[in-house]
């Protein structure tokens, strides 16, 4: 279909957007006005596109368009009192529409079937009408080698029955079959094509059991497969999710029953009539909760299975694969989906294609062969930046794989640093990905980027860059010494030979260059307590107002090794000035200036 990464968007109002892997529009085409209640769609091998039309049975629903493509319409066929459930194109290029049409003799609607060129041109239309006035109507519809169809539905006799047809490419009626169990509604899913020219259809047949049916190619019934999906009294409301070829000539059936209020979806593989080969329970949820359950093989072998579910204001995607041997292998979820999983596709390179209806639209979504890809990350800058603190942002789509980023950072566009890695849930929404309090230094400039890596591979972001603020310190040694790698302009060090490095000329507001002391700097004073009237050693200073990101503390020792601020008190003075008193019985005491 083109870019066979692009998706297209069926919308409820017959709309068609095709949407480019970044999520940029493509194309946008509305096909009718009319609004439709369910909907199908195929692509034939060059990539167009082409969709049944379907709603409540009236004049003017468009049965098939062609859209090309690039998303233009090629043709719409309308015809009235019709609705389409199933499209196919065979291996001529014809195209077929299954569905139902209103009936002549009451209220009700026949099962309908018509064949279209591929510029559009009727080639003949069939209906079927069964022996009450009772809606018949396709379910599912497959194309057969050498052109012709075969349509599978339900009717009514004394009750639900499914009804099986095949067409040449002439049109020609070849073999018709029923299925049903005396007494019990008996209701097909869909139909496929098995691997040794037959057919399989499956659908329900009673409270808790579905029915496969195998015909031959020539519409001999060959078996009947009857599967209880749960031996509990209570179970009720089975139904048929997918089907799926198998081998043997046989079909791997999704199914789904409810049990109280629990809904269980099981996967089952039947070549005969005997048990099935395999029947894998693939999830058990609230019944209330399950939404609309796909099925569809992988090329490599094995089948993906996807169920929607409701919980916690959303709808989340849930896919599992199943190998060959009927073992569950991964599991994936996605909470993109904002309805449900109406059908799987999967195409010739694995990627599974989900189409899923939302609140006034639907959407073809594609998922990797192994349900992910890797992620995408995206560098979005930096924000709270501070003299040695920032917070870099970025955003990653993990793409359904159990994702993890992380941020290089550095100097240099070969950075050095990188933060710890931090997880993501396992979806597809593109997600903040935030990394808080990053230590840097001070008037520096820092390259980074994002980096996301899951099982499907690694992403980075684009390099970016930023530039911390200076420090008070780094201005100032600017101001005196013309440039932050001066000689004599480290913090320890004494230009001056005053006997005052240049951290206390400037926490003190004195001149690195110039002799003297600084007008802030420390004096030592004895000070008696107005209070008690005790003397107590003490230092009084002034620390420059433009001395920030210092910190100026004062200690006290009994033996010039160990210094400690127990019993040390800071008086602030009317002055402006600071008193740091020790109270206790230490004969020494300093101010230690330390800067990060």
């Amino acid at each position: 279909m083109g870019d066979p990464f692009a998706r297209v968007i069926f919308s409820l109002d017959h709309t068609v957007h095709a949407i480019a892997p970044g999520g940029g529009v493509l194309w946008t085409r509305t096909l009718a006005d009319n609004t439709t209640a369910r909907y199908a769609l195929t692509v034939d091998p060059a990539g167009n596109i082409y969709v049944a039309g379907s709603g409540d049975v009236g004049p003017g629903v468009p049965l098939l368009s062609k859209l090309s493509p690039s998303g233009g319409t090629v043709w719409t066929r309308t015809v009235s009192d019709t609705k389409g459930t199933a499209v196919v194109v065979d291996d001529q290029g014809a195209i077929y529409v299954a569905g139902s049409i209103k009936s002549p003799a009451g209220p009700h609607g026949d099962l309908y079937l018509a064949k279209y060129s591929s510029d559009g041109v009727e080639q003949w239309t069939r209906r079927f009408a069964g022996s009450a006035d009772q809606p018949d109507t396709a379910t599912g519809l497959v194309a057969m080698p050498g052109g012709g169809v075969v349509v599978t539905g339900v009717t009514y006799n004394s009750d639900e029955q499914f009804i099986t047809l095949r067409y040449s490419a002439a049109g020609s009626a070849q073999w018709i079959a029923f299925y049903n169990e005396p007494g019990v509604a008996s209701e097909p899913f869909g139909i496929v094509r098995t691997s040794d020219g037959g057919v399989a259809v499956a659908g329900s047949s009673g409270p808790r059991t579905v029915a496969t049916v195998k015909y031959s190619g020539s519409g001999a019934p060959l078996w009947v497969n009857r599967t209880d999906l749960s031996a509990a009294a209570n179970a009720a409301s089975a139904a048929v999710r997918g089907i799926s070829p198998a081998p043997l000539g046989g079909a791997v059936v999704l199914g789904s029953v409810v049990v109280g209020s629990t809904a269980e979806v099981s996967l089952l593989q039947v070549v005969s009539a005997s048990p099935p080969v395999w029947k894998t329970p693939l999830r058990s949820v609230p019944s209330s909760n399950l939404g609309t359950v796909s099925l569809t093989d992988l090329p490599g072998g094995g089948w993906v299975a996807a169920s929607g579910q409701n919980g916690n204001n959303q709808v989340y995607l849930v896919f599992s694969c199943v190998d060959a041997a009927g073992a569950v292998q991964n599991r994936n979820v996605s909470t993109l989906v904002e309805g449900m999983c109406s059908s799987l596709t999967t195409g010739s390179d694995g990627a599974v294609w989900a189409l899923t209806p939302r609140l006034g639209d639907l959407q073809i979504r594609r998922y990797g062969p192994t349900f992910m890809a890797a992620p995408e990350a995206v560098t979005a800058g930096y924000d709270s930046l501070e003299t040695t603190s920032v917070r870099l942002k970025g955003t990653v789509n993990p793409h359904l794989g159990d994702t993890t980023y992380f941020y290089e950072y550095g100097p240099t566009i070969t950075y050095g640093s990188t933060t710890p890695g931090r997880t993501l849930p396992i979806d597809s929404i593109p997600r903040d990905a935030f990394e808080p309090g990053v230590s840097v230094s001070p008037g520096t400039t820092y390259h980074f980027r994002i980096v996301a890596s899951n099982s499907s591979g690694t992403s980075y972001g684009a390099d970016q860059t930023f530039t911390t603020p200076q420090t008070a310190y780094q201005q100032w040694t600017i101001t005196h010494f013309g440039g932050l790698s001066a000689p004599d302009s480290e913090p320890t060090d004494d230009p001056d030979l005053d006997g005052i490095v240049n951290l206390a000329e400037f926490a003190f507001g004195g001149a690195p260059l110039v002799g003297g002391i600084p007008p802030g700097y420390p004096e030592p004073q004895m000070w008696e307590s107005p209070d008690s009237g005790f003397v107590f050693h003490s230092i009084v200073y002034r620390p420059d107002p433009a001395a920030t990101g210092i910190t100026i503390t004062p200690v006290a020792s009994n033996d010039l090794v160990s210094w400690t601020t127990s019993g040390v008190v800071v008086i602030d003075q009317v002055d402006g000035s600071k008193r740091a008193v020790a109270q206790g019985l230490e004969h020494f005491m300093r101010l230690q200036i330390t800067m990060p």
